[in-house]
């Protein structure tokens, strides 16, 4: 069954955090309902880890959702456009439609008991091809997983920017890892021989973020 990342980064209308939090959590509950109904399987909200990845000095806002429709999530927004509510919580924000990006190897571990901390990774830029990049990204996978188990990580996925049928093929990819151990992190991507091979993956250096659960309670599925 086809699924689609929903990634919504940016910075809330709210100057803090709890701000963010109400005013999510209302939008959530009014819309919820509607967004299940058209292929929203789950929804995540994350900021980001404090002292690595990309971040600003302002407050960001990661929301990440997978659904299983495109043309449910077109509609979605289409309705929320039609109710003047194209953004509720963000003043400024970057959301991009991303497809399983087919031939590039992924993996999912079960997560030992009592290791509770999600953390999320995202390497985001553009590939110079996407054949010499699912190979170079492919043997470093395969030779790396090991490590990369021990450092912590959960799962590690990538996709493509969404094109629609007939549009050429976009380059550019997002690599999504889920770690249980903020601690060990950053030692990954800080890694001398990952940043090697990124660094000929993409075209110019990739964004690298690193994300966490917010404090308080939020209205997920």
């Amino acid at each position: 069954m086809p699924t689609y990342l929903l990634t919504n980064r940016g910075t809330p209308k709210d100057k803090t955090l709890e701000g963010a939090r109400k005013t999510h959590n209302q939008t959530s509950a009014s819309g919820q309902a509607v967004a299940r109904s058209f292929g929203d399987l789950t929804h995540s909200v994350y900021v980001p880890v404090e002292g690595f990845g990309t971040t600003t000095n302002e407050l960001d806002l990661l929301l990440v959702d997978v659904w299983n429709s495109v043309e449910g999530l077109n509609r979605f927004f289409a309705k929320l456009r039609g109710n003047e509510q194209v953004s509720p919580i963000f003043a400024r924000n970057d959301p991009a439609v991303w497809s399983p990006a087919e031939g590039f190897d992924s993996y999912h571990f079960q997560a030992p008991y009592g290791k509770n901390e999600r953390i999320l990774g995202l390497v985001r830029g553009v590939v110079r091809s996407r054949a010499d990049a699912q190979a170079m990204h492919n043997d470093f996978m395969e030779d790396n997983v090991g490590k990369a188990r021990l450092t912590g990580i959960l799962s590690h996925e990538a996709y493509v920017a969404f094109t629609p049928p007939g549009r050429p093929e976009s380059l550019e990819l997002l690599a999504l890892d889920v770690w249980m151990d903020v601690s060990l992190t950053a030692a990954y991507y800080q890694d001398a021989e990952w940043r090697d091979v990124f660094q000929k993956i993409f075209v110019e250096p990739p964004s690298v973020s690193t994300w966490i659960h917010p404090v308080g309670d939020w209205a997920e599925w």
